[in-house]
């Protein structure tokens, strides 16, 4: 197999330069199943320790007595720290390897959440600050973990899985968000009717601990065994050649004015900014909009079934993805297709569960949506590798830095207008309109020829 080019001074021997490619090359074929269904996990994991929180909402903020301006601050509170992190995390990950920084995202989501029962118990509250406060810096925290995470996964795999393979791939492992999804809203919810909603955040703390533990002795330490091998033997060649390089395993140099001038790059920004409006406020309110409207309703279907259908719609759409490129069409159009059904469709859907009055058109509705924003893992997610395989830690960096800000705002933004006007129609319908120009734009501008 083709080993992905790497960055290094001219002169040096082919051979050399071959051994040190080495060290970039495709995860092999008998082992790449073990780091994809390992880093599957890692995503389930990074997806329940993100909603831990909305799903046990209802019951924190009726024991620690907040409002709803006051849930919609602790909520968009996690988006402060998920900010600041993204564009750090792109340029370590294209530089010293996104694996190790994943395990550091991991660690912080699982300690945070192991944080989040203790700080607010009764007897630490009487000694520190007020709980909202000390949950708040938590939530923060939380997010300056998370927001390491994806950056520097999508580094890793636009390295480590070739383009053939990239949309199921990066389907296959994403779709362990849904799963993650599915399996707090099912699993947790039953923790939290028979145990209460410290013991959910427990639980899954430390899993998040255990992935760690894992996946540094026997992923992240043979891959550093091999790349120590690997440079050995190139500086052993080129003592024997009587040539002075150094070698450099990562892309140092980031071409960040070649990157922000392509608009490309600024269209996946716009359509993926407004499919962040939809996903993260649809996934932080989903509890509290069934229990206001549908109080009756059953918590273990509407905290399940949403995120079943996302979990297929990833593993269908990137089998779907895959086979359509290998069928001819165009890497542009195949992600332009896909987003399409993610955005502009989901956006439509939405816009249909505003008028919703039974309890099943919300919830076919809701499912529907998830389901279809679920696409947008081959669609703009994998057009950030289709531009920049060797850059996409640093892209992904730079767009979900920018793409981050609806959950700061829109999050705490949907708390004032529910507060303030107790509709759920609007926040629907301003949604829908956000995700169809977003997708226009998307459309428009969209490419997926490589850049650098």
């Amino acid at each position: 197999m083709k080993p992905v080019r790497v960055s290094m001074d001219d002169g040096l021997p082919d051979v050399a330069s071959s051994i040190s490619a080495k060290v970039k090359e495709y995860w092999p074929k008998e082992d790449r199943y073990k780091f994809i269904f390992c880093l599957f996990l890692a995503v389930s994991l990074i997806d329940i320790t993100r909603i831990a929180l909305s799903l046990c909402v209802v019951e924190v903020a009726k024991d620690l007595e907040w409002n709803k301006l006051e849930t919609g601050l602790v909520l968009s509170a996690f988006f402060w720290g998920y900010f600041a992190t993204q564009l750090p995390a792109g340029f370590l990950s294209d530089t010293y390897g996104g694996d190790v920084v994943l395990m550091w995202s991991l660690l912080g989501s699982a300690l945070s959440t192991l944080a989040i029962p203790v700080i607010t118990s009764q007897m630490l509250t009487l000694y520190f600050a007020p709980s909202i406060l000390v949950v708040l810096f938590v939530r923060v925290f939380l997010g300056f973990s998370q927001g390491l995470f994806f950056p520097s996964l999508l580094s890793l795999l636009g390295r480590k899985l070739p383009t053939s393979e990239r949309s199921m791939g990066n389907s296959f492992i994403s779709s362990g968000g849904a799963l993650g999804s599915l399996f707090i809203g099912s699993v947790g919810s039953l923790m939290l009717i028979h145990f209460g909603w410290r013991w959910v955040f427990l639980s899954f703390g430390f899993l998040g601990l255990l992935w760690v533990v894992i996946w540094k002795e026997f992923f992240l330490f043979r891959r550093r065994t091999i790349e120590e091998d690997m440079y050995r033997m190139s500086k052993k060649f080129e003592s024997k050649t009587n040539r002075s390089r150094s070698y450099t395993p990562r892309n140092a140099i980031i071409p960040w004015g070649k990157l922000v001038r392509q608009p490309a790059i600024w269209a996946i920004i716009i359509v993926h900014f407004s499919q962040n409006c939809m996903y993260l406020n649809l996934s932080s309110w989903l509890p509290t909009y069934f229990h206001e409207n549908f109080p009756d309703a059953k918590g273990w279907i509407f905290n399940v079934l949403p995120y079943v259908f996302n979990f297929s719609g990833k593993i269908i759409g990137g089998k779907c993805a895959d086979k359509m490129l290998n069928m001819g069409y165009s890497l542009t159009f195949v992600r332009k297709f896909f987003e399409t059904l993610a955005t502009a469709g989901a956006g439509l859907i939405m816009l249909l569960c505003s008028y919703a009055t039974e309890f099943w058109q919300a919830l076919a509705c809701v499912s529907l949506a998830f389901g279809l924003s679920s696409l947008t893992t081959s669609g703009a997610i994998c057009n950030i590798q289709d531009l920049s395989p060797n850059f996409s830690g640093s892209i992904s960096g730079m767009v979900f830095t920018i793409t981050s800000i609806p959950g700061i705002i829109g999050v705490y933004f949907t708390g004032y207008i529910l507060h303030a006007t107790e509709s759920w129609h609007v926040v629907f319908q301003l949604t829908a309109v956000i995700c169809i120009v977003g997708n226009t734009v998307y459309i428009i501008f969209g490419s997926s020829k490589r850049i650098a």
